[in-house]
């Protein structure tokens, strides 16, 4: 019987991992534990999946629950903060247990595995990267290749999968938010200006639109609550598959949910006005959702939108993603199995 610990803080990590452990959960010759906290734990609720509230436990109680599941390999989420996931990958690995973690996004490479005072502190056995594109991006900023394995990310699978046309309102836009606002600097944009960009240009189109509001998991409840009105909802619970579907036009900054909108077929607007990093969002590089770099360029978009000639995507939407990549790191895990 191989034990698997799995842990993730932050939601794209969970989600990164959450195939992962549904795959592995009652196969036979596997033992499943999970070390879950922060914005992941809604997740985990969410599909049932028992889990340790990792909030609930210092590092060193944390650490000591882990080894007491004596576990062969943990496959870790990424988180861009100092989350506990990363902190358990020193020890454990010197422990002899095989440590993978599964990268969910285009951003923050080093953060992600770097502690305050020392570069790449927290490296695991083997990062799987959802794409070619991250693994040539990391190698640039200092990760060693051998420890990069594009396997894709398991979330990905059922995205080009998504997309319910029945379900689908044409006067529907989906604002999908996310915290930027303390890192303005950083970007150049932050989510308010685009909201309101968004409202005044929904405004100027003929026709009834209604936007709906998602807020991200990790902003404050109630934050957008001033705009809410007879055009304007604020949706913070319904499945983001459900709104994604009902939606048809999703506009927001660089989120996740817009690269899994844009795969799933669906017509996407990234705003980043100002942007003064590069753009992490692939799926603009990729031609599959479009990139407005200021108010004119938005406004542009919005009306080809209202006018039903909103640019045809540029590539196969399965040409974006890396196929089976569950299956992918599973047989990663398999792999490490055979050399124990």
């Amino acid at each position: 019987m191989k034990t698997v610990l799995f842990a993730a803080h932050d939601v794209g990590g969970g989600n990164a991992i959450m195939p992962l452990v549904h795959a592995l959960s009652g196969r036979q010759g596997y033992a499943v534990r999970c070390l879950i906290g922060g914005p992941s734990k809604a997740l985990f609720h969410k599909e049932g999946i028992p889990y340790v509230d990792a909030d609930a436990l210092d590092m060193k109680t944390l650490l000591a629950r882990a080894k007491k599941d004596r576990p062969d390999i943990l496959v870790s989420g990424t988180s861009a903060q100092t989350a506990f996931e990363k902190k358990l990958i020193p020890p454990l690995r010197n422990a002899g247990v095989k440590t993978i973690a599964v990268l969910d996004f285009w951003a923050h490479y080093r953060e992600r595995f770097s502690s305050p005072r020392k570069p790449l502190a927290y490296m695991p056995d083997v990062i799987c990267v959802p794409d070619v594109r991250a693994r040539r991006e990391m190698i640039a900023d200092g990760f060693p290749s051998s420890r990069l394995a594009i396997t894709g990310n398991p979330y990905f699978d059922s995205f080009s999968k998504m997309r319910n046309k029945k379900a689908e309102q044409r006067r529907t836009i989906l604002f999908v938010s996310q915290p930027t606002s303390d890192r303005v600097k950083e970007f150049g944009f932050q989510e308010f200006r685009v909201l309101e960009d968004l409202l005044a240009a929904t405004r100027d189109l003929k026709g009834d639109y209604t936007v709906v509001i998602r807020p991200h998991p990790k902003e404050a409840e109630g934050k957008f609550k001033s705009y809410r009105a007879k055009d304007v909802v604020i949706d913070e619970s319904s499945p983001i598959e459900k709104l994604l579907a009902r939606a048809g036009l999703v506009v927001g900054m660089n989120s996740m949910v817009l690269y899994q909108a844009a795969v799933a077929g669906k017509k996407v607007i990234s705003y980043q006005p100002g942007l003064k990093t590069q753009d992490y969002l692939p799926s603009n590089a990729a031609g599959l959702s479009r990139l407005a770099r200021n108010r004119k360029q938005f406004i542009g978009l919005m009306n080809q939108y209202a006018r039903g000639t909103f640019p045809a995507k540029r590539v196969s939407r399965k040409s974006a993603l890396v196929p089976h990549a569950t299956q992918n790191i599973i047989n990663l895990i398999k792999q490490y199995e055979e050399k124990r």
